[in-house]
């Protein structure tokens, strides 16, 4: 059989006898499919695999929330192409929001969501993470936590919220041993970026080597 979550090329002929193969058509030109996402009980995500394009782009059977309006915003979180940003290899996975009081960029929360689990609070996931900017407009604070229902941001239950302090990547641990819901979903989020003092604020940071 096939593997899930797995990308295959494949081409197709007719036989128009079974019992005489030189009755066997020219092949099909190839065409590519990927089989349907399946539960994972280990991960080791360091993104390099992922193509670059533009708008949401993201491993296979990943996916994300971001209700934003805005289209130079609501792709966020996406793999990033560059080897600068990334903590290894050319990739990483990047969160960006911004407000700004004098143009609506309808900026929402955001959440990276991993494949779905066997089980998740046996589970501890190990990545690395740097903020975008140390500028007193920047905040780096993300939440790692559980979903139930990977489409529905109100199932997220937190477990922890972390802040990477420069813009060199340093390494965290968060343990799921306290979680006792139903939940399979692993998600990162970060909360959309909003200020009451500043006329302007960001939210955003890298992750790497998801573990």
């Amino acid at each position: 059989g096939l593997d899930a979550s797995s990308t295959y090329e494949a081409q197709v002929a007719a036989l128009c006898d079974p019992t005489d193969l030189e009755t066997l058509s020219e092949y099909s030109a190839s065409i590519n499919f990927t089989t349907a996402c399946g539960v994972i009980s280990s991960l080791n995500e360091n993104f390099d695999a992922v193509a670059s394009g533009t708008g949401n782009v993201l491993p296979l059977c990943w996916s994300y929330i971001n209700t934003s309006t805005s289209s130079s915003y609501n792709y966020y979180p996406r793999v990033y192409n560059s080897s600068y940003s990334a903590n290894s290899g050319i990739n990483c996975l990047q969160f960006y929001s911004y407000y700004s009081s004098s143009t609506d960029y309808d900026p929402r929360d955001q959440y990276a969501i991993l494949p779905e689990f066997t089980s998740v609070s046996d589970k501890r996931i190990k990545l690395n993470a740097r903020a975008y900017s140390t500028g007193s407009s920047y905040d780096a604070t993300f939440i790692v936590g559980v979903l139930t229902d990977p489409a529905d941001a109100a199932t997220f239950v937190a477990i922890d919220t972390l802040c990477p302090a420069s813009t060199t990547y340093e390494p965290f641990l968060v343990a799921l041993n306290s979680y006792t819901g139903e939940g399979k979903y692993i998600a990162f989020k970060i909360q959309a970026a909003y200020s009451t003092t500043a006329s302007y604020c960001y939210r955003a940071l890298y992750i790497d080597d998801v573990v």
